[in-house]
């Protein structure tokens, strides 16, 4: 009887760049990192936090009204509904004049919930702030990286695209290459090594870019086949690195490609249509990620 067939292990990086990894025995709070955790988390989670946030704040604050009894002028007494608009109108320091307090009790309250309500407002306002402040590049990685021959050498490569109308000035992009190992000593670790390029950097960043490594015999992946690259469960992280002309900032993103993505013996599909009668050139972006086989006719892949 065979035995069965040895599971491939997951991929140590995700397409989008970050680390595949569950972290344990960390003893970090949230509580202590939540402007990064804020600045770091998606618009829908950030906004239904603050939602509940706000929500909450008002139902407690609603609730001490109501158990104070008739503490609030113009409103019915024990009205829980008028307590809650009450506390809304209180947290967001509105005051129309309808209801105000009318006891000790009510105006203590009225006090933290008004201070409350501006370090909420003035919070909010910064991490919704920050993070639309934060310069962001639209850079398309190609879905497979290729490993052929071109223009006469073996290489490594990938295209890139810029899906913004933008220029990105003094772009620079580096290709780690990542695999697993083990020293003379027993121990696991993964080791990096940064791929040389033909071109690493380019003055101005428009439309489309293909990264080109050649694998010489100086090369890392110099005799490598799909076998051996899954073998060292081998990664390649690209950064792209460069100026917004728009924004005058820094922009910078990233990509992890899995060495099961890689393709052998294909070539990318054309992407740019000459145009005719004075016509601009067309760059359909619709064929970015089509790949094909070397000999194959032009058609998707």
């Amino acid at each position: 009887m065979s035995a069965p067939p040895k599971a491939r292990p997951a991929r140590t990086m995700n397409p989008n760049g970050s680390v595949n990894v569950v972290r344990l025995g960390l003893k970090r709070r949230v509580s202590q990192d939540l402007y990064h955790v804020f600045r770091t988390t998606t618009w829908p989670r950030l906004l239904g936090v603050v939602a509940a946030a706000w929500l909450l704040a008002n139902l407690a604050f609603a609730a001490l009204f109501y158990l104070g009894g008739d503490c609030i002028a113009g409103a019915e007494p024990g009205s829980f509904g008028d307590a809650f608009a009450f506390s809304v109108q209180t947290l967001a320091t509105i005051g129309y004049g309808a209801m105000s307090p009318k006891t000790g009790y009510a105006h203590a309250l009225v006090a933290v919930e008004a201070f409350l309500g501006l370090l909420f407002t003035a919070m909010t306002t910064g991490v919704v702030f920050a993070k639309f402040a934060t310069p962001t590049a639209r850079i398309m990685f190609a879905r497979h990286p290729l490993i052929t021959d071109f223009d006469g050498e073996r290489v490594f490569m990938f295209r890139i695209a810029n899906e913004r109308s933008n220029n990105v000035v003094e772009a620079s992009v580096t290709v780690s290459f990542i695999k697993d190992q083990v020293t003379k000593d027993g121990t696991f670790l993964r080791r990096f090594t940064e791929l040389p390029l033909k071109r690493s950097a380019t003055p101005l960043f428009v439309l489309g870019w293909t990264v080109f490594h050649v694998i010489d015999e100086a090369s890392p992946l110099y005799g490598l086949g799909e076998a051996e690259l899954a073998a060292l469960n081998a990664t390649f992280l690209v950064v792209f690195t460069g100026t917004d002309d728009s924004l005058a900032a820094t922009v910078h993103a990233r990509h992890g490609y899995d060495w099961s993505d890689v393709r052998f013996e294909h070539r990318y599909a054309d992407l740019i249509t000459q145009g005719e009668g004075g016509r601009p050139r067309v760059m359909d972006f619709a064929r970015f990620h089509d790949t094909l086989p070397k000999r194959a006719p032009e058609e998707g892949s």
